[in-house]
């Protein structure tokens, strides 16, 4: 009863149109290929799918609807006559309410997220890391210009402070006299057992991190260096404890190192003047916000 009474006040205005998916259909002029290989029902020219239909069987689940069959009709129908119901609200008037406005807001301000969250990292993975891959040759002439670097092997203990104040405290006691290792575990008082996480071993010219390359390249083993300023508040301290050669390290073996660090670093760059790029070919518009807090969730 309820169905047929929904159906005929959506046909209300709309020539006539019934519940039927076939009818409502036959009635609309639709461009070829619009509509979605798992449509199941045109309303009025809104297209019902699968995922419609699945969405309403979730939730319902109050109901313990059994996913069959039979049972997608029967939701089917209904999710048509919510559609027909929801189609003549609106041609009331009836979507002006603050409350539906607001959840609305609400849904498309949690759909803008997930657009962003999703296409913009696909940019900047699909494009631009695709076109900061370097050449065999650019390759080549990395690793002919870095030879010493990239054979060498450091061992290096570190002192890591999130302030400045803290770092320069440490720098003092190391100019006082006293040696690296205990300073650093001075720091770290809770490390439990024999965990040292201020000496990270032996490293490859990949894996130091690219504050302290520059830095290294003027240590000899015993020196330690000034305070190192990095990303993101870090300041560091390092000693060079001990240098490896490694003169097997030839070009065919480097070379997977090479163009991983190369199309890193590009990345980074091309990043940003992509970025630079698409700020200055946009039109945005600053607003003052209002003081209005938003809207609480539901």
């Amino acid at each position: 009863m309820l169905l047929g009474a929904l159906a005929a006040l959506g046909g209300c205005g709309q020539g006539g149109a019934g519940s039927s998916a076939a009818s409502t259909s036959a009635s609309v002029a639709r461009p070829a290929g619009s509509v979605p290989d798992d449509a199941v029902a045109i309303v009025n020219g809104k297209v019902l799918t699968e995922r419609d239909v699945a969405l309403r069987i979730k939730g319902d689940s109050h109901s313990k609807v059994e996913d069959t069959p039979e049972n997608r009709k029967q939701v089917l129908e209904n999710v048509i006559a919510l559609e027909l119901a929801a189609q003549r609200a609106s041609e009331l008037g009836l979507d002006a309410d603050p409350g539906y406005q607001a959840g609305l807001q609400q849904l498309q301000a949690q759909l803008d997220a997930y657009r962003r969250a999703e296409l913009a990292p696909k940019l900047y993975r699909d494009e631009v890391r695709r076109n900061a891959a370097p050449t065999e040759a650019e390759a080549r002439a990395y690793f002919d210009r870095n030879l010493a670097r990239i054979r060498r092997r450091v061992h290096v203990l570190q002192i890591l402070r999130r302030n400045l104040g803290a770092i320069e405290d440490a720098r003092r006691q190391l100019e006082g006299g006293k040696p690296f290792a205990e300073v650093a575990e001075s720091l770290q008082p809770d490390v439990p057992g024999r965990k040292k996480p201020w000496d990270v071993g032996f490293l490859r010219w990949n894996q130091v991190p690219e504050p302290w390359r520059a830095v290294l390249d003027t240590l000899e083993p015993g020196g330690v260096s000034g305070v190192i300023k990095g990303p993101n508040e870090r300041y560091w301290l390092i000693e060079l404890v001990a240098v490896e050669e490694d003169p097997d390290m030839d070009f065919e073996t480097a070379k997977p190192i090479i163009v991983d660090a190369l199309t890193n670093t590009r990345t980074q760059e091309l990043r940003a003047r992509t970025e630079e790029e698409l700020r200055a070919r946009a039109h945005i518009e600053s607003l003052t916000p209002t003081n209005k807090p938003p809207p609480p969730e539901e």
